[in-house]
């Protein structure tokens, strides 16, 4: 498995929130993270992996993808045909 995590020191995500941090269409105006989240998570779930979000309020967030080995090897092979 392959893992990239991305970590902040910031206010972090109130709990009302984090059930809903993936979904699209949730637009910043109402409080929610945009587009951005919904595009992490259909693209790590494309290539067959997951993600997980932790986060207390008023102690960050940290985002961790989880990628199968063979999901990366089979998109590196994937790129070399396209060229």
């Amino acid at each position: 498995e392959v893992k990239l995590q991305v970590s902040d020191t910031g206010r972090g995500i109130p709990f009302h929130v984090q059930a809903h941090i993936f979904d699209r269409f949730v637009g910043r105006e109402r409080g929610g993270p945009g587009l951005g989240l919904a595009l992490v998570k259909a693209l790590t779930e494309l290539h067959g992996g997951w993600v997980a979000l932790e986060s207390e309020p008023g102690n960050g967030a940290t985002f961790t993808c989880h990628l199968p080995e063979l999901a990366q090897a089979e998109a590196a092979t994937h790129r070399e045909l396209e060229f």
